[in-house]
């Protein structure tokens, strides 16, 4: 079977009953898992060593070694997963503090690497591997919490790669991340961030309930497509449909990200038309700063832009605010840490990945 973590709550009991064993033993196994971050069979004192062996025989896969960490003065921490395969895969933790409390969030990738290659993205630079298994996903945030000794309050599948490629997987994910017996974290403490390829409608359908944060990066169609070079990348106006339904129905927060780069989409009528586009609306706008990826011809808007951009939204109605940069010490901005072990190799274009994700979904 390969990896224990999987298992869906139901697939363990499942299996375990398969196996001849008490079901109840799932709530033993979860509970050193998620809760005393024991992964290391031999170690689970109340779990029999018939049932040890079983498990050891049907699960060989190990946990993700850790490959790197590296640390930066503003507190965020980077790790360099190693998988079973040899892919490499980052996540980063981040610690907030601000006048209503203090938390510690999770940053967790979906894929080994990106299908969609935009210019300004590191991982997209690195290229495509494949889709990460729910566990896998699900094991950066163990992992994390064993190595910081800390609990972690909140989720974002921000890391590597476009989680609605890989929406199986991540549905999984989730139910285990939201599950009581598990993490029990709630839907106010998980964020997805998407670009919103097609899958997007399904993902609005399906009952899950997280807070989206929709990478935008352009006022218009054809700007977008050209920073986001997916193929078949829904329009704007129907994105915006689709979240809006979204938020109303499931009650969850939506946010907008923009990320401004020098030149780019920074201009006048840039402004002008994401005023026009969110006029009437209630959405949060999310104005990032730019962190400079090595081999890339982007450049950051420098500040006064930046501020202008913000002060003009909110006057026109629009909440806006301006995401302060975390990591640049650490190079913490998705696939910088994993492109110094994974050069560009250069032997797929955007098209050739996507199709490949695809075929892994």
């Amino acid at each position: 079977m390969g990896f224990l973590l999987d298992l869906s709550w139901e697939e363990l009991r499942g299996y375990l009953q398969s196996q001849g064993q008490a079901i109840y033993r799932a709530e033993q196994l979860w509970d050193w898992i998620y809760h005393k971050k024991t992964f290391t069979l031999e170690r689970m004192g109340n779990i029999p060593k018939d049932l040890r062996m079983i498990l050891t025989r049907d699960f060989p896969n190990p946990l993700p070694q850790q490959n790197q960490i590296t640390f930066d003065p503003d507190g965020t921490e980077k790790f360099l997963w190693q998988m079973a395969d040899g892919e490499l895969v980052e996540s980063v933790l981040l610690h907030t503090s601000t006048s209503h409390g203090q938390w510690t969030s999770a940053c967790l990738s979906t894929q080994a690497g990106c299908p969609i290659g935009c210019g300004f993205c590191a991982t997209g630079h690195s290229g495509f591997r494949r889709n990460l298994s729910s566990g896998e996903i699900l094991s950066q945030i163990l992992g994390m919490e064993q190595k910081s000794g800390e609990r972690i309050s909140r989720v974002l599948l921000m890391g590597m790669g476009e989680p609605l490629l890989n929406w199986p997987a991540v549905e999984r994910a989730i139910e285990v991340l939201q599950h009581p017996k598990a993490l029990a974290l709630g839907s106010r403490r998980l964020t997805m961030s998407t670009i919103g390829p097609p899958p997007l409608e399904k993902f609005v359908q399906s009952g899950v309930k997280l807070e989206v944060s929709l990478s935008l990066h352009a006022p218009n169609d054809a700007l977008r497509s050209r920073l986001i070079p997916l193929p078949g990348l829904l329009p704007i106006g129907k994105t915006i449909e689709l979240l809006q339904y979204y938020s109303e129905r499931a009650g969850k927060i939506v946010t907008f990200e923009y990320l401004l780069l020098g030149g780019v989409n920074d201009q006048p009528n840039h402004l002008k038309q994401l005023v026009a586009l969110f006029g009437a609306r209630s959405f949060l706008i999310n104005l990032l700063p730019y962190n400079p990826v090595v081999g890339s011809s982007f450049q950051p808007t420098n500040k006064e832009t930046i501020r202008w951009f913000s002060e003009t939204l909110n006057d026109a109605g629009i909440k806006t605010m301006i995401r302060k940069p975390r990591g640049r010490f650490i190079e913490a901005a998705c696939g910088q840490l994993r492109r110094k072990a994974i050069p560009d190799d250069g032997t797929e274009n955007a098209d050739e990945r996507l199709h490949s994700a695809e075929k892994k979904v």
